[in-house]
């Protein structure tokens, strides 16, 4: 007996809003118990990676850690911590062993959206791994600020900038966790892929700003970012055209599909722009911008892309949700 392990076009923003949109479709056959588990496996992953992330972000934002100026503040707010960060880690090490103990579903000669989902369950473990050993060192440099060794807190401190990074890889990770769920050629996945592209670039934009790599080396993976938004920018929009005319059973499929096309253009609109901000804040790395200013600068700008694409994802959900009243 088989299962049909659908593939739907979503869109996914910040927050991980998501919109399951009629206009593409496409559905991979497999054996039902196989579907299941891959389904099953990609909600376990997912909802791993959206815990994990949850508990470093509530981590770093805490108010006494986050407006620390000297080692004396900072070691009082870690002490404050340490209960959050005991219970924080054993959750994480938690969530990695029920990961670590999924099975593997998928052989080589299965279907890419079937294989895909092994490797995203292996990618999201470890990055479960990556975050508890930010915690860990959180909880180092805390004994190491308590016991007065600067030597040794400004190497945990190298380690934090690096948790930093881990933490914008976290978004791509959990923006490409969907994709095996959407037909390769939509619009959506185009979407999704771009901005995961994206994140890899600003998470590179960091790593050189915090010289944890060469700025050559941070830049050429920028390059290669931009390059990777271009390719899905020029995709993605060949895929809206096709979606914009494709036949609807129902009338209130089509208006759904009528209503989404130019929202679609938007948006691919709004990714050529974080193309932009990757290639000029490569530029400023090169030329050897400050580590502040890169952050500030481009830091600010990427946060007003990221509202600009979240605020096209709502007006995409409301689209369907007026249109299927």
């Amino acid at each position: 007996m088989l299962r049909v392990f659908f593939a739907a076009v979503i869109a996914v923003a910040l927050g991980l809003a998501a919109l399951s949109a009629p206009a593409a479709q496409a559905q991979v056959m497999v054996p039902q118990a196989q579907g299941d588990m891959a389904l099953d496996h990609m909600r376990q992953a997912t909802s791993a990676a959206e815990r994990v992330t949850a508990i470093l972000i509530q981590t770093v934002n805490d108010p006494g850690y986050s407006s620390a100026r000297d080692a004396e503040q900072l070691s009082v707010a870690i002490a404050a911590l340490r209960p959050k960060l005991a219970a924080g880690r054993n959750e994480i090490q938690q969530i990695s062993a029920e990961l670590a103990a999924l099975p593997t579903i998928s052989s080589p000669s299965d279907p890419p959206e079937i294989r895909m989902v092994d490797q995203i369950v292996t990618d999201i473990s470890a990055f479960t791994l990556r975050i508890d050993g930010f915690l860990e060192v959180i909880e180092d440099l805390g004994d190491a600020l308590l016991a007065n060794d600067m030597a040794r807190g400004q190497q945990l401190a190298m380690s934090l900038m690096k948790g930093s990074v881990a933490v914008v890889e976290g978004q791509s990770l959990m923006l490409r966790a969907r994709l095996p769920m959407m037909p390769s050629d939509s619009s959506g996945f185009a979407q999704v892929s771009t901005l995961a592209c994206f994140y890899d670039g600003f998470a590179a934009l960091q790593e050189g700003a915090f010289d944890l790599v060469k700025r050559t080396e941070a830049g050429a993976a920028m390059a290669a970012a931009s390059a990777c938004m271009t390719e899905g920018v020029a995709s993605g929009r060949l895929a809206v055209e096709r979606e914009a005319v494709a036949p609807m059973t129902e009338p209130v499929l089509a208006q759904i599909r009528d209503g989404l096309a130019p929202q679609h253009r938007i948006m691919f609109t709004t990714l050529e722009s974080g193309v932009s901000i990757l290639d000029e804040a490569r530029a400023s790395l090169l030329a050897g911008a400050s580590t502040e200013s890169l952050l500030v600068t481009y830091g600010d700008r990427t946060t007003a892309f990221e509202q600009r694409f979240q605020l096209l994802v709502s007006q995409e959900v409301e689209i369907v949700a007026r249109q299927g009243r």
